[in-house]
């Protein structure tokens, strides 16, 4: 799988947005219920977004800190320019890759 992001969470659309929280929401653990009301916004909504605003728009604080922080990370690597990176699900490719490749030598034995 792979996903187009912006370095820029200003620059980012609707859909960046989206893919985003679903990337937070699976690497952390988090409730889809708690980012719902986030993902009507762009990154410029976003981004505007004061830490209290996430307390506020969040039910889960724990939810807010962790995407607090991201953002707040990710805004601080941002560049002039909208960069964008290919970010490959490295582990499950390499696993497909080995099962795949041991799966042909397996059987390459076998017969």
């Amino acid at each position: 799988m792979v996903h187009v992001r912006c370095l820029d969470p200003s620059l980012w659309r609707l859909e960046h947005v989206h893919d985003w929280l679903q990337w937070i929401v699976r690497e952390y653990n988090i409730r889809p219920a708690d980012v719902a009301r986030l993902s009507s916004m762009d990154g410029k909504q976003i981004v505007r977004l004061t830490r209290e605003d996430f307390g506020q728009l969040m039910t889960n604080p724990y939810a807010a800190d962790i995407i607090w922080s991201h953002l707040n990370f990710l805004r601080s690597q941002k560049k002039s320019t909208c960069k964008i990176l290919f970010i490959f699900h490295i582990d499950r490719l390499a696993r497909y890759l080995g099962k795949v490749n041991y799966g042909k030598a397996r059987n390459a034995q076998v017969k």
